[in-house]
């Protein structure tokens, strides 16, 4: 029953219902109990912390993962899990490196193609994002065979795909028609405002970005390094209070990052 109301709530928060993901989660917190196997006691923990990165605040969602990792035994099966879904977040914000070398280990030693897919699409982000492509296109071969096992990490991908394309285009391996006919059929519109920026035309970009200021505000809490697009964006106009401010915006959300010293020098 508690794998049930835990399946449940993050479906529930990953659609945007976040009261009715808050609720369950209460249901869970009164059932869970000290003396329930330590894969019972996570689950309150698991399910906050999704509801933390849809908010964007992603130190309190880490603190969460964290926290359930500690309670974990190594030994559990969720504990690989667990792992490397804190292993995606941390890849996707360029900030894998603490725990590369555990999930490159995984990688290398597991015999379970699933767990074996999910930490090779985890290390090709990690290179996509440090802007490895050599490596990343090594890693990229394996993702065709390895789609099955990854269809539940589709969000994943496309992000991955689209990245793949903006980096190769930004090394000339691929032209601008090349990467827009790779980009048409995703949810790309951030790669769109990369490519105005790479193209030298801010203005364009600012555009973009700032169809509505709902839009605007989506971006601070998109994951990864995107959510500095609007301030990468406000600086290349000149603007620097406005980068400033959402930069203190995205701060204040609760997603601290190391790039945030970068741009606020």
């Amino acid at each position: 029953f508690l794998i049930f109301l835990e399946l449940r709530a993050k479906l529930s928060i990953a659609i945007g219902r976040l009261s009715e993901g808050l609720a369950i989660i209460s249901q869970i917190k009164s059932i869970v109990t000290e003396d329930m196997p330590e894969e019972y006691k996570i689950i309150p923990f698991t399910c906050e912390s999704c509801f933390y990165f849809q908010e964007g605040k992603r130190d309190q969602a880490e603190l969460l993962i964290e926290k359930s990792l500690l309670i974990l035994s190594p030994l559990s099966e969720r504990y690989q899990y667990l792992l490397l879904e804190f292993a995606m977040n941390l890849s996707i914000q360029c900030r894998l490196n603490p725990i590369k070398e555990k999930v490159a280990k995984i990688n290398i030693e597991t015999n379970d193609l699933s767990i074996r897919s999910f930490s090779n699409l985890i290390l090709y982000i990690d290179c996509l994002n440090r802007c490895d492509l050599d490596f990343a296109t090594v890693l990229e071969s394996n993702l065709d065979s390895q789609a099955q096992c990854l269809k539940h990490y589709q969000k994943e991908i496309s992000y991955a795909q689209n990245m793949s394309s903006l980096l190769k285009y930004s090394q000339g391996v691929i032209n601008e028609n090349e990467l827009l006919l790779q980009i048409s059929d995703k949810k790309s519109d951030y790669i769109l405002v990369y490519l105005e920026l790479l193209k030298k035309r801010p203005n364009e970009a600012l555009n973009l970005i700032q169809k509505t200021k709902e839009e605007c505000e989506n971006y601070l809490i998109k994951d990864g390094v995107t959510a500095f697009l609007p301030i990468s964006v406000e600086l290349s106009c000149g603007h620097l209070d406005v980068a400033r401010s959402l930069l203190s915006r995205k701060v204040k959300i609760g997603d601290h990052h190391f790039f945030d010293h970068f741009f606020l020098a």
